[in-house]
């Protein structure tokens, strides 16, 4: 779904590269230095110029770093990489979705994983959740929701969707699901939410998974003027 080519032209080409750029570097923050700029100032300096993505650029020896994305087409022999270009130009609303939603879960999954293997823990248990509103809007084909979801699966995260479609392609997707409905009381014209629970497979929906719900209850009110005296 996504590929993110990184070519080196020469490892020894890149290691003169880091070594020239790091000297220059080392003029720039001293040339700030004796120009007497705040330590604040020359830190900011610094961690510009050492970020990740400005070694990186040096490293491989250009700023642009090309990344393709796979095109999902309903005919799997239309469907290819392209690049990132192309496919935010050309692509459908569903297509694109696709494309983003990938992109967000690889860098999801990698900066969690980072985060859980600096603490020490096991980055390959680790799980994560995605709250999505209304994200079936551009898209309710079979063809673009399986590989949706099987890239969530593949990135152990769980799926949480509000929406207001009900196309059966989209229902088939979830094991556990809750229609709420506005209702209005026998008596009086006071609404309240009724709720209807899904249950497409009990052996996979864990108890911490079911919805709770609470009540609010609105009282009268009464206005009170600022300038009140005391």
């Amino acid at each position: 779904m996504l590929k993110i080519d990184l070519q080196l032209d020469n490892k020894d080409a890149a290691m003169q590269r880091m070594k020239e750029y790091i000297e220059d570097c080392i003029v720039k923050v001293r040339e700030k230095t004796r120009q007497e700029k705040g330590a604040d100032e020359v830190r900011k300096s610094v961690a510009r110029l050492m970020s990740s993505r400005e070694l990186l650029n040096v490293f491989l020896g250009s700023p642009y770093i090309p990344v393709s994305v796979f095109k999902i087409d309903l005919n799997m022999q239309n469907s290819r990489l392209k690049l990132w270009e192309d496919a935010v130009r050309e692509n459908s609303g569903g297509e694109k979705f696709v494309v983003f939603f990938s992109v967000l879960s690889a860098l999801m999954t990698y900066t969690r994983a980072r985060a859980m293997e600096a603490a020490g823990a096991d980055s390959d248990t680790d799980t994560r959740v995605l709250v999505m509103d209304n994200p079936f809007g551009p898209i309710s084909s079979e063809h673009l929701l399986n590989p949706l979801f099987e890239i969530a699966r593949k990135h152990r995260t769980q799926l949480i969707c509000l929406s207001d479609l009900k196309q059966n392609s989209i229902m088939n997707c979830f094991n556990l699901i809750y229609m709420l409905r506005v209702r209005t009381s026998a008596i009086g014209s006071n609404e309240y939410l009724k709720f209807e629970e899904i249950i497409r497979d009990v052996n996979v929906v864990q108890n911490d998974e079911r919805l709770e719900k609470a009540v609010f209850r609105a009282s009268d009110i009464k206005q009170l003027s600022l300038f009140d005296e005391m």
